[in-house]
């Protein structure tokens, strides 16, 4: 739209300080006849101010049209700024630029902050600026008279003098200031809500994750005398193995919303140790390359034979591999690839590690949402594994307590994706003296017999536990509540307490407290089941010799009791 099609209510020259100070009043003066309210008057006076200083100090005389657009009833106010100075290189540069506040004023971005329309052209003949502002629904109804009324107003009204317009600046200031204050109060309240309701959040999870593991727990403790059975029939040995698969998917998923629980709350914990990461990434993808070719994909593993040392907890790292190439294989077809490996990075202080897929690529859009928790790309085949969406939010949260970083490509639909993840190197190396002994296989085999004292009040689970070490030969005495346990412990003399935390009478830190304290020797161990979602910070409660969340890990189980 030309500035001939537009309704022009005030021409002024600017080539003084003075005339930038009567320019803002001006602004001032016409947005409020137009109705802006006072917030936004002062936003338009502080945006032409600005246009007219930069202009004025720049390339010493400039000119303002103030217009109405389009002239017949009009939907916003233009403020036309031009000058004939030798022109700003770089301009749109420096709409995008970070703002410096200085004595120069906020510039280019600083004005485009301000307006909510607004367009540049600089060139070596001078430079032309545009504010726009749709006209507010209260302000007045503007037929041609009322145009015309409007800008004999304007002629005949002076602008007041600068020392007036600093007053009326001092003003501004303090409505801005009391309207920001309130502002202020208003998102403190919010973000105490906010805080309210993630608390809330935080503690739903701890017991929904709790109640879930103690029911899975029970379940599997079930599904484990099922397999323990030898003489069941085949469509049995069916359901239970279907049974047990389910389980394990079941308790993934509780322990990644406890995960994602942690993570929100600062309180995942790792336990790092100097690894090399070489030997650790290609261990953990030999143990996973079932899953992968089990669905008729192939695995390439591509560790190089150099050392790539680092700070890790390997069981988290297994974690985030674990996810990355579950990920791998949902979204690839049978017949493609899933690599896995090592290489290094651009900077030599860390090294990617990443997971390559042939599968159905990432769509451009979905990149930057794919780390965020319940958020799932692309979706597979209606029979595939489907999940929360937690597992890349929960791995990223991981990657990055260790120092770490994330990053993943796609070219686009059908074209295969790849995450990588970056761990910083270290020069620090392993102590060979403590070497972690590999847990022992299970095979479900009877064991000499002991003396195990089960303190836990869910009954399900506590007579799951008790049968099983039964068959596995040991004596078993089982106590539904904290005192009870503690009276069993001193008639029974036990070899091994199990013991929950979370007792209806006296608190299970109770119970493991006084059982240390009673003993003279350490042939009593003392082990801890746990369905809090804050394991990790159980695990160094002291006294315990192991703790085994739920659902338990029978093998783990059994291969502490052999030790």
């Amino acid at each position: 739209m030309t500035d001939q099609e537009n309704a022009r209510l005030i021409h002024l020259v600017v080539d003084s300080e003075t005339d930038v100070i009567a320019a803002r009043q001006r602004a001032r003066q016409i947005t409020g006849l137009l109705g802006f309210d006072s917030l936004n008057q002062i936003r338009i006076a502080t945006a032409v101010s600005e246009l007219a200083w930069n202009a004025q100090h720049h390339a010493k005389e400039a000119t303002i049209d103030f217009q109405l657009a389009p002239s017949v009833s009009p939907t916003e106010l233009r403020i036309v700024v031009r000058d004939g100075g030798p022109g700003i290189a770089d301009v749109e540069s420096l709409v995008e630029a970070e703002i410096h506040p200085s004595r120069s004023g906020f510039g280019v971005r600083g004005v485009s902050n301000l307006s909510e329309g607004f367009a540049i052209e600089s060139s070596s003949s001078g430079t032309l600026a545009t504010i726009a502002e749709p006209l507010p629904p209260q302000g007045p109804k503007l037929s041609g008279s009322a145009i015309d009324a409007m800008r004999e107003h304007l002629q005949s009204e002076l602008p007041s003098s600068p020392t007036h317009e600093i007053i009326l600046q001092n003003q501004d200031l303090l409505v801005t200031h009391e309207r920001l204050r309130t502002w202020n109060l208003q998102l403190l309240d919010l973000n105490r809500d906010l805080e309210e309701s993630n608390a809330t959040k935080e503690r739903f999870l701890r017991v929904l994750s709790h109640e879930f593991r103690n029911g899975l727990g029970a379940l599997a403790l079930h599904v484990e005398q099922l397999r323990m059975e030898e003489t069941l029939p085949g469509w049995l040995r069916e359901v239970e193995e279907s049974m047990s698969r389910q389980l394990t998917d079941l308790t993934r998923i509780v322990n990644d919303l406890v995960d994602l629980s942690a993570a929100g709350t600062d309180t995942l914990a790792i336990e790092p140790e100097v690894v090399n990461a070489s030997e650790l990434i290609s261990s953990i993808a030999e143990d996973l390359r079932w899953s992968v070719e089990v669905k008729g994909l192939e695995m390439v593993i591509d560790c190089p034979a150099e050392e790539n040392f680092t700070h890790a907890d390997p069981t988290r790292i297994r974690q985030v591999l674990s996810n990355l190439i579950r990920n791998a294989v949902k979204f690839t077809k049978s017949g493609g690839r899933v690599s896995v490996g090592i290489r290094p990075s651009h900077d030599p202080a860390e090294f990617a590690i990443f997971v390559r897929d042939s599968g159905m690529g990432i769509p451009p859009d979905e990149l930057s949402t794919l780390f965020q928790p319940f958020r799932q790309g692309v979706r597979p085949a209606r029979n595939a594994e489907q999940g929360l969406g937690l597992g890349l939010a929960i791995s990223e949260a991981i990657v990055k307590m260790h120092g770490g970083r994330f990053e993943v490509h796609s070219d686009g639909p059908g074209k295969g994706a790849e995450f990588r993840f970056f761990l910083p190197r270290t020069d620090d190396r392993p102590d060979k003296t403590e070497t972690r002994s590999a847990p022992s296989e299970d095979h479900g085999e009877r064991q000499a017999g002991r003396r195990v004292l089960i303190v836990e009040d869910h009954e399900a689970t506590a007579n799951g536990l008790k049968k099983i070490l039964e068959l596995d030969g040991h004596r078993v005495q089982v106590a539904c509540d904290g005192r009870s346990g503690l009276a069993l412990h001193d008639s029974f003399q036990p070899d091994i307490v199990l013991c929950d935390l979370d007792l209806p009478d006296i608190s299970g830190y109770e119970v493991v407290d006084k059982v240390q304290t009673s003993r003279t020797d350490a042939s009593c161990r003392i082990f801890i089941l746990s369905g809090s979602s804050e394991i990790d910070h159980v695990s160094s409660l002291a006294g315990a010799d192991a703790i085994f969340p739920k659902p338990v890990d029978v093998a783990k189980l059994r291969a502490a009791l052999r030790e």
